[in-house]
């Protein structure tokens, strides 16, 4: 127990004095609802809110598009790839082997539209030479329908990167 200076009053040690007792303001809440509605963070100071002022002038990032414009982009892109679909479904491309004795005619989407072989290279006695003719052709033309489909696809994708906010300036 510990006697307090200004009445000679003994109190237990762990009561504070009137002069230690903390004032209306700082006092502590005591009830739940006093404790629910105290905020559980300091306030900020100037400080703080000079630093956060700071930080918002200092930032070069582009402006963040607003819903509608992200959706109005979106259907742009997708109008875009749509055109680029349909450009690549009538567009033709061929391949070949042996000189053009095997042809292979294949639409910019890849699907194989009609298959020419000569008379010259059809031999009963050895279809494994026709077949590979056939596969070669088919190939060449395959690979000149993906040249065309990265050609639409790199046409788009500036587009595309201006639109998510990225790109080269």
């Amino acid at each position: 127990m510990t006697t307090s200076p200004e009445d000679n009053t003994p109190r237990p040690a762990s009561e504070p004095t009137p002069d230690e007792q903390p004032n209306a303001e700082q006092a502590a809440p005591t009830t739940s609802a006093e404790r629910d509605a105290t905020p559980a963070t300091a306030p900020a100071t100037q400080a703080d809110a000079g630093s956060q002022a700071d930080l918002d002038e200092d930032d070069d990032s582009p402006a963040v598009p607003s819903l509608e414009e992200m959706m109005a982009q979106a259907q742009q892109l997708q109008a875009s790839m749509q055109q680029a679909q349909e450009q690549l479904s009538a567009a033709r491309v061929e391949g070949q082997a042996d000189n053009g004795a095997v042809r292979a005619l294949v639409s910019g989407t890849g699907e194989l539209l009609d298959l020419r072989i000569a008379p010259a290279v059809i031999n009963p006695n050895d279809p494994q030479t026709l077949i590979r003719l056939i596969l070669t052709a088919v190939h060449d033309a395959g690979e000149k329908a993906t040249a065309m489909q990265e050609q639409a696809l790199n046409a788009i994708s500036p587009d595309m990167m201006s639109m998510l906010g990225g790109g080269e300036d």
